[in-house]
């Protein structure tokens, strides 16, 4: 009996936090629709609500989880197995007419900021589901323009949902394996990922006509010694130019300082062009002003309020060790004691190596 009731509460919170959020669910709720009585209630959960909602959460965490796993393996394409999971949200939608959505939104968009083991706990159930998306598209035997069409349709289906009156217009990606990371840049081409394959993933999702890039390089199941050690190293390069970002620095000493680094390793020889410049309203120069890139030609001294990139990439030549493009690239805007990365996320060997 004392599990059922225990069974009845979880179950109970969890249809009440799917109708109505976090503050819109109290204690006095769940009693009257579950029909518990109080003292079992703290019996069950001594924590109160906010233990009850971190046991609901961790319990529709690992279903949630479970279930996308089950879709994405049961398909050889995973852009059919996002298509049959959208169609299944769909009939759950219409099965109970719209009053009940995803089990972790609302606890995301609405619970309160002092509880971390409730904000981590939404937070890496996100990151795990990334990872799985990310298993499933980024995986050897998959062509660059599919997993280019992936990312583009996913971007375009979140602007549209989070955004719900903008227009939808101009978003893209552009994603390169193998020899054609050397260029940052490269059109997509229907090359086959390998296994062992350096990647560069380049997304541009734009928002009410705002130019936004987020590049990350990545490996598909494995990276050589080499490959690591360049990757890490351009990844130094990419930590250093984040911290140089600030008001007063001109665009030159920023790039002065970064080919030093380079040079120490004896890769300046491979930098490929500037390490960044201004962002803004799309056009057709990209939102750029020739005045504020981070180049050692360019003397503009950054000021709060201007919006600029850090974007090192070294290119190492096909038939030496560690060939391939490294490319990581993020975009801040200048504050008035420093600089706030609005992309900021996550970059090097050890998060974006994609293991199947």
């Amino acid at each position: 009996m004392a599990n059922d009731t225990r069974t009845r509460i979880l179950e109970t919170t969890a249809l009440l936090l799917r109708q109505r959020g976090y503050h819109g669910t109290s204690l006095n709720d769940i009693l009257a629709e579950s029909g518990a009585p109080r003292g079992s209630l703290y019996f069950h959960f001594p924590g109160g609500k906010d233990q009850l909602v971190i046991e609901v959460t961790r319990d529709s965490v690992a279903d949630v989880t479970k279930r996308l796993g089950e879709a994405l393996a049961a398909e050889s394409d995973p852009a059919v197995a996002v298509h049959h999971i959208y169609q299944s949200v769909g009939r759950m939608l219409e099965d109970n007419q719209f009053s009940l959505g995803c089990p972790i939104a609302p606890v995301v968009l609405d619970s309160p900021t002092d509880v971390p083991e409730l904000a981590e706990l939404c937070r890496s159930a996100f990151e795990q589901w990334i990872g799985l998306l990310q298993q499933a598209f980024v995986r050897a035997g998959v062509p660059e323009h599919e997993v280019a069409i992936a990312s583009t349709s996913a971007m375009i289906r979140e602007i549209a949902k989070s955004f719900p009156f903008v227009e939808l217009m101009d978003t893209w990606t552009w994603f390169q394996s193998g020899i054609n990371t050397d260029g940052a840049h490269n059109p997509v081409t229907n090359r086959v990922v390998q296994s062992g394959d350096i990647l560069s993933l380049n997304c541009f999702p734009m928002i009410f006509g705002y130019y936004t890039a987020l590049e990350r390089t990545l490996f598909c199941d494995h990276a050589s010694n080499s490959h690591i050690d360049l990757w890490e190293k351009n990844c130094e390069v990419h930590r250093l130019g984040s911290r140089l970002i600030r008001p007063g620095k001109k665009c030159s000493e920023i790039a002065s300082e970064l080919n030093d680094l380079y040079r120490e390793w004896d890769l300046l020889k491979y930098r490929s062009f500037g390490y960044g410049h201004s962002f803004g309203v799309l056009c057709h120069y990209y939102g750029r002003e020739a005045g504020v890139e981070l180049r050692e030609d360019i003397h503009t001294e950054l000021k709060p309020g201007m919006v600029v990139s850090m974007e090192p990439m070294i290119m190492i030549p096909e038939g030496q060790p560690g060939a391939g493009g490294y490319r990581e690239h993020d975009i801040f805007i200048v504050t008035e004691t420093g600089a706030e990365n609005i992309t900021n996320f996550p970059f090097g060997p050890q998060e974006l190596i994609i293991r199947n």
